[in-house]
């Protein structure tokens, strides 16, 4: 069932536009998500049977999402629990291995009472020996949220909480989507998410347990890249559950201060290379300007961050696309100018609302003078009468038809995507939602 799930809750956790879901199934969706919100909970019990009967992830999606926040709402945690308890108890082993962590971290959360909280601690923790539980009982989710309850809680031991906390990060860092070189949406969610998990549970085991700056160092690894944002929807809610909002720098700035602190300037600067490479703001890339020019210099600053920006990207793939008959990309040749391709289509409205944009910053690329550092190209995705469609807005950036094929290559999978080639033939995903402009002038320098 696991692996199953998985694939199906790309549909649901990522914004992909090919994603096929049965009749009815979104009406239903929103139904149900609305009786989970409000008073009448217990009602919304016919409506989430019928919805794991229509489609699984929906199921998955609406009580995962909206139960855990409601969960930890005093005033209507006890009756979410209390209909946790009614639904698992209808005898579908799926439901039940799907929710019953939810469930048992309600209970830790909701009893005073030292026997039933241990027992509760024991049946979460044999959940994680099944393995990771991303896009099925979030086991490991629940069990980092158990252990912050057990804080006010003395009834577990410290040992038993570090121990389960190793098992947590085990089963997260034995995902093969650490490793592998495979860019496509599944191996992607699963790997922000788990990620995720990663960067909470050793920030947890630094602050709780030992005061091991690695177990920092890892937090700081960890927390959310360039990939991962692309893909943060995978984690947004255990990030609502562990913090209150997406604190995404805290760990890596916590980090950087204590290397600069400890005089390991060098570690310092790549630490804050890292945060500006997720997040290129000015006031980033100034703070990154100036510690580079008191501990680095070694190279003009360019020539270090495109570097580094190399070294954080992917080999692109070897593709030919032709835009006129004398403007034409093979990527097998080498590049000598970094390249903006925007990924769209004419049945994309987000796509189509940014066209404008688009045109603008291509013109004003182009009449920025001097020697042109960027070049902005466009690829269109299943689009009807393109050409009608470019001539009646009088738009001229250039643009060529693509495949499917094209999509996966680069990973694409959501519209309107940018990807920005470096010069060196590595290529890096904007992250959808970001200022995309932001990124493109603070990446290529211009």
């Amino acid at each position: 069932m696991r692996r199953f799930l998985i694939v199906l809750l790309i549909s649901v956790i990522s914004v992909s536009a090919f994603c096929q879901t049965p009749n009815g199934a979104a009406p239903l969706y929103n139904d149900l998500s609305d009786k989970l919100k409000k008073e009448e909970i217990m009602n919304a019990l016919p409506l989430s049977l019928e919805m794991y009967r229509v489609y699984v992830p929906y199921f998955w999606d609406a009580h995962h999402r909206v139960l855990s926040k409601r969960l930890i709402e005093d005033d209507y945690g006890i009756k979410v629990l209390s209909f946790l308890k009614v639904l698992i108890s209808k005898g579908d082993p799926e439901i039940k291995e799907m929710l019953t962590p939810l469930y048992l971290w309600g209970k830790v959360r909701y009893s005073n009472d030292s026997v039933r909280v241990n027992e509760s601690f024991t049946d979460l923790t044999a959940y994680l020996e099944e393995g990771t539980g991303f896009a099925n009982s979030k086991a490991e989710t629940y069990m980092l949220m158990t252990l912050k309850e057990l804080e006010d809680k003395p009834f577990v031991s410290k040992k038993r909480q570090q121990e389960v906390l190793k098992k947590v990060v085990a089963n997260l860092e034995a995902c093969e989507c650490h490793e592998s070189d495979n860019r496509d949406q599944l191996t992607l969610t699963e790997r922000a998410w788990s990620r995720y998990l990663l960067a909470q549970s050793y920030h947890y085991r630094y602050e709780h347990f030992d005061q091991n700056p690695e177990y920092l160092g890892k937090s700081a690894q960890y927390s959310p890249d360039q990939m991962d944002l692309a893909e943060k929807r995978a984690f947004q809610m255990d990030a609502f559950l562990f913090t209150g909002q997406m604190e995404l720098l805290k760990y890596r700035i916590e980090y950087f201060s204590w290397l600069d602190k400890e005089g390991e300037h060098a570690a310092a600067l790549e630490q804050m290379a890292s945060i500006a490479f997720a997040y290129p703001s000015d006031t980033n890339m100034k703070l990154l300007m100036n510690y580079y020019a008191d501990h680095g210099g070694k190279q003009d600053f360019p020539v270090y961050w495109q570097a580094h920006i190399n070294s954080q990207g992917a080999e692109v793939p070897n593709l030919k696309f032709r835009f006129s008959k004398h403007d034409k990309i093979n990527f097998s040749d080498k590049q000598e100018k970094w390249l903006m391709f925007d990924f769209w289509g004419t049945w994309c409205p987000p796509c189509i609302k940014e066209m404008p944009e688009v045109q603008a910053f291509y013109h004003e690329n182009l009449t920025r003078g001097g020697v042109p550092k960027l070049l902005v190209y466009t690829l269109s995705f299943m689009s009807e009468n393109l050409s009608r469609f470019m001539d009646e807005n009088d738009y001229t950036f250039p643009v060529a038809e693509i495949d499917r094929k094209d999509l996966n290559a680069f990973g694409v999978s959501s519209f309107p995507t940018k990807v920005l080639v470096t010069p060196e033939g590595q290529y890096v995903v904007i992250p959808l939602g970001a200022d995309w402009k932001l990124f493109v002038k603070n990446y290529v320098l211009l």
